[in-house]
C-alpha cells in the first residue's frame, strides 16, 4: 500500500511525465468495451482503462444506469477518445459530472459501489466540453477555507484546512486515507511533533484563503525522533515527505505540540456525547473524545452498563471534565478504575468488546479524585525489593531487583517483553558488558529500597563493542538508553557483574568469597564450593543443565561444571581445571546427540584454553548421576489446562525446569490468545511450554502448526511493535510429530452435532446449520466469526459478487448427519480469480487453508453453480426483476456477457413492449435476455411462450412501425425440457415487499421501514384492489420510496438523531402541494412524532397517507412530475 501511495505521489508531483507520451493516430485502438459502444467515437488509447481504474467496476457502475449520462462520464475519463487529452471537448465536463456523481449516490450506496476515488469531478473542465445539453455549467469557486474533520487533526490550534494540499489529495477523506500509513508511529507517541508536522501536510492551516506550507525543522524533529521507532517497525520514511522540499518561513507561526496546549476556559465546549450526561460537569476540551479513543466504541462499551460506574470513568478519561488536565479532582480514581475494569471484564469479553488499551488505570491518581463512596482506596504501599524473575537477568551477581525501572516498566513482566528486542545481539555475544548493562536497566539491583542506576561506563562499552553487530542486524540503539543519560556514580558498585577475564578484578579468590554449590547437576564431582554458584559471567546456567541433562558423555557433568561452576582456587590452580583432551573428546563424544536435541556447544567454552596437564582427567572422577529420571506429571501451567491431553513432562525443549517457570514465561502470550489471533497459537504454545507426555517422553512440537499460528498472529505482533520469538522458529521444529497431534478440529471433547448458525453474516445462507469444529478447525462459532471478519475488507471492496457464500461455506460449512460438507471448488475459483489480484496488490497472499483444490465440486448446486463451471448471478435488468426467478446467468440466449449490455440491447423494444403487449411478452423477453438459472444451468423457455408472446405483441407493435425482431423468431425455441407459459409474473404480499425494499438498500441509517408503512404503500400501489403488486406496481412503489427517501436523507439526515421537527414537516407537506388545515396537522403530528420529531419511516407514512387520501389523480400527478 505503501508504494503505491509513493507512486501516486510521485505522479502528483510529475504531471509532466504523464504527458510525454503522445496520442497520435497510430495509437489509438478500437473502443473494446461493450458499455462505452455508441458515446459518438469509437478509438481510444486505451481500450483496457486508464492506469488506476479497475475496468470491471466502472462497467458494475454503468450497469446501475443510475444517470442517463454514467456511461459518458465514465467512459470519456477512463476509456478516453483519442485526442482527450489536448483537446476539452471531448472530455465531459465538470458540471456534468458533478451532476450524475450527486444522482449515483444512493443508487451505488445500495449495491455496495463507490465512486472511483481517481475520478475527481474537479479536475474535468468547465467549458468547451461534452455536456448534457439542458446542463448550467455554474462557474466553480476557487478552494476555500474549510472546518477540518480529519480524526487525527481535529485537535489542533487551528481548525480550518485548505485542499488540495501539497500531496495532491484533494478531499479530507482522501488525505485521512493516506495518512493512515503513520497510524503505528502515532500510536507508539516517538515524538511530539510527528502529529503537528503530518496534520501541516495532510491538512495544512489554511490562511487568508491559501495553506500554510510545512516546517522544515518540524519535519528534521519529528524524522529524527522517530527513527528508533522506524527501524523497529521496518517503516520508511515517505519520499514524499523529505524535510529539504519544505521551507523555514512558516515555523514560527507552526503549533506546538498537543501536550503544551493548556486546558483554559476558551477551548471548553458543551458535552455533546449522550452518554455522557448527568456525571456532573457539562464542558470538555473535546467534545469528540480524547486523541487515539474511538468515540463510537466507548459509547459501546458504556451502553452494556456492566458497572454502576462504566460512564464515569470512560467518560472522564475520554470526554474529560474543563480543567481536569491539572486537577486531579476531576480525574476518576485508580482503585475506582481497577474495580470497574475488573467487574466489566466478562461482560465485555461476552459481547465481543475489549477495554480500550489506552485507557491504562495506573495512569489515574491514587487519591484526591473521582470515586465511589462505597469504594476505599487503600494506600499504596512503596516499591520493595522483589526476587528477580526475568529469566534473561535471573543469573546475575544480585537476586533481588525493584520497580517501576528508570524507563517506566512497573512489573516484571513488562520489562521482560520489553528487553527482547536485544535477543539478537545477546545471542550474538557482541560484549560482554551488554548484558549487564541490560539488566541493571530493566531489573535494577535493589539496595536499602531502592534501584540502583545503570553505569555510563557499561553502557558505553557495551554499546561501542556491539557497534558492528547492530550494523549487521540493522539494530538501532534506543533512544531512551542514550548513554549520556546514566551516571558515573554506580559503576564501582557492578565491577561484580565484569566477565572474569577483564583485567582490573578487585575480588580474589580467597576462601571468603567461595560459595556452595547449588546446581543440583554439578553435585557429586569432587568439590562443594564456587566463586560462582550462579556461573561464569557469559554462560547461561539452564542451557548448560539441558547439555548435562542429555547424558550425552560420562564426563559431561565433569567438564561442564568445572568450567561454568568452577571449583574454588581453580583460577590459580589448573588441578581443579578439566584437560584438553577431556573437553575435546567429550565434544565430539555429543555432538550428534545434542544436534539431534537442538542444543549446542557453548562457544565460550574453547578446549583449546583449558590445561593439556596436572588437570582433571576421565578416569580420576566417578560421575555419581543425580538427577532422577523425568517423568510424566499432570499439567498445571493455567493456558494449557484444557487440552486434549492431561499430562507433560518437565524440562521442556526450551529448558524450563518446572512448569512454574514455564507458566511464567508463556502468560506472555495470552493476549495474543485472547483475541484469537489464530485457532493453532494455544495448541502450538503449549506443545512448546507444556509438551505432551507419551510413554515418559516429550512429543516434539509440529512445524506445521508453528506456521499457521506464526502467519496468522505475527502481523498482529508486529503492528505493536514486536517480533516472532527467535526461540520459536518454526524451522527449529519437526513434522515427524504432526501426523501424532490430533487435528485441531477435534479437539471438542464431545461429538460434533449441527447448530444453528448464529453469526449475523452468514444467517442468510441457503442453509441454517453449521458444525463446530469446522473444516479449518475453529472450536466454536465466535472463534469463526472472529476469523471471517479480517476478510471484511476485502468484502468491502467488492470483489466478488459470491465472496460471501464461499467465507460462509468455509468457515460455517453446512452441517449433514453431524458432518461438515465440503465448499464448492467452482465457487472458490470464481472468488478467487477475482480477489487474488486484489490480495496481491496490498502484498497479502491467497490464504493457504482456503486453497480451493482442497474442495469438491459435489454440492455447488445450492450456491447456483454447476461443476462444469456455470455459474448463477443476480437479476440486475431493471424490466426483469420481481420476476417468479431472480437468478440468471451470462452470456444470456442472445450471446449478450453482461447484464449492462443486456440493458443496451433490449431496452428499446422493451419500451415498446411495455406500452402496447400484454405481461406475459415481457416474461418471455426476460426468459430470453435474463435467462432463469438454476444450479448453474440457464433454463430455455419454451417454443409454445414465443409463440403466445409474439401472437399477443406482434399486431400491436406495427402500430409504432417495428416488426417482431429476427433474433426471436420461436423456431429456434425448444418443445421439450423448457420453461412453458405456466410460469407467471410474481405478485408480492405487503411482507415481500417490506422485505425486498430493507434489501434493495431503502433505509437510513440501517433502519429499515415498518411492516405498516409498507401495507400503506401496498394501499396507494395497488391499481385493481386485488391485495397485492405485480411487477409494474412494485417499480413504481420502489421509485416512490427512493423519491422520499432521497428528499428525506438530503435535508434532515444530518440532526443527530436524524428526525424532522414540527416547522420543517409542514413545509414538506406544502412542498408535496398538499393544503392541510391545523387540526388534521396536528392529528397526524399526534400520532407518528416521538421526542426527537419525527423519523424516516414515519415521514414515508406520513407522505403515503396524504397521497391515498387525496386519491390516485394527484399521486400520478407527483410519479409523472418527479419520476419520468
Amino acid at each position: 500500500m505503501k508504494h503505491v501511495f509513493l507512486l501516486v505521489v510521485s505522479l502528483l508531483q510529475s504531471p509532466q511525465l504523464a504527458r510525454t507520451q503522445t496520442h497520435d493516430n497510430t495509437s489509438c485502438k478500437p473502443v473494446t468495451t461493450s458499455f462505452c459502444q455508441g458515446l459518438g467515437y469509437s478509438t481510444t488509447p486505451h481500450p483496457d482503462g486508464v492506469q488506476g481504474f479497475n475496468l470491471r467496476q466502472i462497467g458494475q457502475i454503468v450497469e446501475t444506469a443510475c444517470s442517463p449520462h454514467i456511461a459518458t462520464v465514465m467512459c470519456r475519463v477512463v476509456v478516453p477518445e483519442c485526442g482527450s487529452e489536448s483537446d476539452s471537448r471531448k472530455k465531459p465536463c465538470r458540471a456534468l459530472c458533478q451532476k450524475v456523481k450527486k444522482d449515483c449516490e444512493f443508487t451505488l450506496m445500495a449495491k455496495w459501489l463507490f465512486w472511483p476515488m481517481k475520478l475527481g469531478c474537479e479536475t474535468l473542465p468547465e467549458s468547451d466540453c461534452v455536456q448534457d445539453e439542458g446542463l448550467l455549467v455554474p462557474p466553480v469557486p476557487p478552494p476555500t477555507c474549510q472546518r477540518i474533520t480529519m480524526p487525527l487533526c481535529a485537535d489542533l490550534p487551528y481548525a480550518e484546512t485548505i485542499l488540495p494540499n501539497v500531496l495532491g489529495h484533494k478531499t479530507q477523506d482522501e488525505a485521512a486515507t493516506a495518512i493512515r500509513q503513520f497510524s503505528s508511529l502515532v500510536r507508539g507517541q516517538c515524538s511530539s511533533h510527528l502529529k503537528p508536522f503530518l496534520c501541516s501536510v495532510y491538512t495544512p492551516k489554511c490562511v487568508s484563503g491559501r495553506a500554510q506550507p510545512p516546517c522544515r525543522s518540524l519535519c528534521e524533529k519529528a524524522k529524527s525522533e522517530c527513527a528508533t521507532s522506524m527501524t523497529n517497525l521496518r517503516f520508511q520514511w515517505p519520499e514524499a515527505l523529505k524535510c529539504e522540499a519544505f521551507t523555514t518561513e512558516s515555523c514560527e507561526q507552526l503549533p506546538q505540540p498537543a501536550t503544551k496546549q493548556t486546558d483554559d476556559r476558551t477551548s471548553c465546549k458543551p458535552v455533546t456525547t449522550n452518554f455522557c450526561q448527568g456525571l456532573g460537569y457539562s464542558t470538555t476540551p473535546h467534545p469528540d473524545g480524547v486523541q487515539g479513543f474511538n468515540l463510537r466504541q466507548i459509547g459501546q462499551i458504556v451502553e452494556t452498563a456492566c458497572s454502576p460506574h462504566i460512564a464515569t470513568v470512560m467518560c472522564r478519561v475520554v470526554v474529560p471534565e474543563c480543567g481536569s488536565e491539572s486537577d486531579s479532582l476531576k480525574k476518576p480514581c485508580r482503585a475506582l478504575c481497577q474495580k470497574v475494569k475488573k467487574d466489566c471484564e466478562s461482560t465485555l469479553r461476552a459481547k465481543w468488546l475489549f477495554w480500550p488499551m489506552r485507557l491504562g488505570c495506573e495512569t489515574l491518581p491514587e487519591s484526591d479524585c473521582v470515586q465511589d463512596e462505597g469504594l476505599l482506596v487503600p494506600p499504596v504501599p512503596p516499591p520493595t525489593c522483589q526476587r528477580i524473575t526475568v529469566p534473561f537477568c535471573a543469573d546475575l551477581s544480585y537476586t533481588e531487583t525493584i520497580m517501576p525501572n528508570v524507563l517506566g516498566h512497573k512489573t516484571q513482566d513488562e520489562a521482560a517483553t520489553a528487553i527482547r528486542q536485544f535477543s539478537s545481539l545477546v545471542r550474538g555475544q557482541c560484549s560482554s558488558h551488554l548484558k549487564p548493562f541490560l539488566c541493571s536497566v530493566y531489573t535494577p539491583k535493589c539496595v536499602s529500597g531502592r534501584a540502583q542506576p545503570p553505569c555510563r561506563s557499561l553502557c558505553e562499552k557495551a554499546k561501542s563493542e556491539c557497534a558492528t553487530s547492530m550494523t549487521n542486524l540493522r539494530f538501532q540503539w534506543p533512544e531512551a538508553l542514550k548513554c549520556e543519560a546514566f551516571t558515573t556514580e554506580s559503576c564501582e558498585r557492578v565491577v561484580s557483574q565484569l566477565p572474569a577475564s577483564q583485567p582490573a578484578r578487585t575480588r580474589t579468590d580467597d576462601k571468603t568469597s567461595c560459595k556452595p554449590v547449588t546446581a543440583s547437576f554439578c553435585k557429586g564431582l569432587g568439590y562443594f564450593t564456587t566463586l560462582h554458584p550462579d556461573g561464569v559471567q557469559g554462560f547461561n546456567l539452564r542451557e548448560i543443565g539441558q547439555i548435562v541433562e542429555t547424558a550425552c558423555s560420562p564426563h559431561i557433568a565433569t567438564v561442564m561444571c568445572r568450567v561454568v561452576v568452577p571449583e574454588c582456587g581453580s583460577e590459580s590452580d589448573s588441578r581443579k581445571k578439566p584437560c584438553r583432551a577431556l573437553c575435546q573428546k567429550v565434544k565430539k563424544d555429543c555432538e550428534p546427540a545434542l544436534r539431534a536435541k537442538r542444543l549446542s556447544w557453548p562457544l565460550k567454552l574453547r578446549c583449546e584454553s583449558l590445561p593439556e596437564s596436572n588437570c582433571v582427567q576421565g578416569q580420576d572422577v566417578q560421575v555419581t548421576p543425580t538427577l532422577p529420571t523425568p517423568t510424566c506429571q499432570r499439567i498445571t501451567v493455567p493456558l494449557c489446562a484444557d487440552l486434549s491431553y492431561t499430562e507433560t513432562i518437565m524440562p521442556n525443549i526450551l529448558g524450563h525446569k518446572t512448569q512454574d517457570e514455564a507458566g511464567l514465561e508463556v502468560h506472555q502470550f495470552s493476549p495474543l490468545v485472547k483475541v484469537q489471533c489464530s485457532p493453532h497459537l494455544k495448541p502450538f504454545l503449549c506443545s512448546v511450554y507444556s509438551p505432551k507426555c507419551v510413554l515418559g517422553r516429550r512429543q516434539a512440537p509440529c512445524r506445521a502448526l508453528c506456521e499457521q499460528a506464526r502467519s496468522s498472529c505475527e502481523p498482529l505482533m508486529r503492528s505493536f511493535g514486536f517480533q516472532w520469538p527467535d526461540g520459536l522458529n518454526c524451522e527449529a521444529f519437526t513434522s515427524e510429530s504432526c501426523e501424532q497431534v490430533p487435528p485441531l478440529r477435534y479437539l471438542e471433547k464431545s461429538p460434533s452435532s449441527c447448530q444453528a448458525i448464529t453469526s449475523s453474516f452468514c444467517k442468510d445462507l441457503p442453509y441454517t446449520q453449521t458444525v463446530i469444529p469446522g473444516i479449518l478447525g475453529h472450536t466454536t462459532q465466535e472463534e469463526a466469526n472472529l476469523a471471517i471478519n479480517t476478510f471484511m475488507p476485502l468484502i468491502e471492496l467488492n470483489c466478488s459478487p459470491y465472496m460471501k457464500p464461499f467465507l460462509c461455506s468455509a468457515f460455517f460449512p453446512k452441517c449433514v448427519s453431524g458432518a461438515a460438507q465440503s465448499p464448492c471448488r467452482v465457487l472458490c475459483e470464481q472468488v478467487r480469480s477475482r480477489c487474488e489480484p486484489v490480495l496481491n496488490s496490498f502484498s497479502h497472499k491467497w490464504p493457504k487453508d482456503l486453497r480451493c483444490e482442497a474442495f469438491t465440486n459435489e454440492h455447488c448446486g445450492q450456491y447456483g453453480m454447476s461443476s462444469s463451471g456455470g455459474v448463477c448471478e443476480p437479476i440486475t435488468i431493471p424490466m426483469c426483476q420481481g420476476l417468479s426467478y431472480n437468478q440468471t446467468t451470462v452470456p444470456n440466449l442472445m450471446g449478450h456477457t453482461s447484464q449492462r449490455e443486456t440493458v443496451l440491447k433490449m431496452a428499446f423494444f422493451n419500451s415498446i413492449v411495455q406500452a402496447a403487449c400484454p405481461a406475459d411478452t415481457q416474461l418471455f423477453l426476460c426468459r430470453v435476455y435474463a435467462p432463469q438459472c438454476v444450479e448453474g444451468q440457464v433454463q430455455r423457455p419454451c417454443r409454445s411462450l414465443c409463440e403466445k408472446a409474439k401472437r399477443d405483441c406482434e399486431g400491436l407493435t406495427v402500430n409504432f412501425g417495428l416488426s417482431w425482431p429476427d433474433e426471436l423468431q420461436c423456431h429456434l425455441y425448444p418443445e421439450e425440457n423448457c420453461i412453458s407459459d405456466n410460469s407467471k409474473l410474481e405478485v408480492l404480499r405487503a411482507e415481500e415487499v417490506l422485505v425486498k425494499l430493507n434489501a434493495g438498500g431503502y433505509t437510513i441509517h440501517g433502519k429499515p421501514l415498518t411492516l405498516k408503512t409498507a401495507q400503506l404503500l401496498m394501499i396507494l400501489m395497488d391499481r385493481n384492489k386485488s391485495g397485492d403488486l405485480d411487477v409494474e406496481e412494485f417499480l413504481k412503489l420502489q421509485h416512490f420510496v427512493a423519491y422520499i427517501r432521497r428528499e428525506y436523507a438530503e435535508n434532515y439526515e444530518s440532526r443527530n438523531p436524524p428526525a424532522v421537527t414540527q416547522t420543517q414537516m409542514k413545509k414538506a407537506i406544502a412542498a408535496h402541494n398538499f393544503n392541510l388545515d391545523g387540526e388534521t396537522f396536528d392529528a397526524l403530528w399526534s400520532v407518528h412524532h416521538s421526542n426527537t420529531g419525527i423519523d424516516y419511516d414515519d415521514y414515508v407514512a406520513v407522505l403515503t397517507k396524504l397521497y391515498i387520501l387525496q386519491g390516485n389523480q394527484s399521486f400520478h400527478f407527483f410519479f409523472s412530475f418527479h419520476l419520468f
